[in-house]
């Protein structure tokens, strides 16, 4: 299991975002800056995870934010894991290297189907954060994509993001166990 980083964003404010390929900022009231970003996390030989993680930007880093119309007010703050392992492949001569092969799967956490000599690994991998006026927000990292984070606003992409995570009650005290 690799757990979630410590912030508490329910009672603050959102006031502007900003989100490249590989991480996302976020301006609190206050001014303050929270900046979220994929790990690298190793789960095994040629098994690598994405887990959420703080992330600190370097000083004088350009940051273009983009305000959120109106400021989005937290009131409710929810984990996102998933559950990723990896399947072994036959070689069809299309892979580099001499194996073995595996494809590495993921799903809500809870819905891999644990067999003998298969590894899967509960991941931290975002929040859903939802305002005062019903908006949602999710920030996450990719499950199929190294280092990439995802961001959804609308109904849509929140409910293709949930295709692969599971939300989890309360972000501030959820940890799904690993099991093998």
């Amino acid at each position: 299991m690799f757990p979630a980083p410590r912030i508490e964003l329910q009672g603050r404010t959102v006031y502007a975002m900003h989100a490249e390929y590989s991480y996302v900022a976020l301006l609190l009231d206050g001014e303050e800056t929270v900046s979220l970003a994929a790990e690298e996390c190793v789960a095994g030989t040629w098994f690598g995870v994405y887990a959420m993680e703080r992330h600190t930007l370097p000083d004088g880093y350009p940051v273009r934010w983009t305000p959120c119309q109106p400021p989005f007010e937290v009131v409710d703050m929810r984990a996102l894991w998933r559950d990723e392992w990896q399947e072994p492949v036959a070689d069809d001569g299309s892979f580099l290297g001499s194996g073995p092969h595996h494809l590495q799967c993921a799903a809500p956490t809870g819905s891999g189907i644990a067999r003998p000599g298969r590894t899967i690994v509960s991941v931290h991998a975002g929040y859903v954060l939802t305002a005062a006026d019903g908006r949602h927000l999710a920030i996450c990292t990719s499950p199929g994509s190294p280092f990439e984070m995802l961001v959804a606003h609308t109904g849509d992409e929140l409910a293709e993001l949930l295709q692969t995570h599971a939300c989890i009650e309360s972000a501030s005290n959820a940890t799904p166990q690993s099991r093998s």
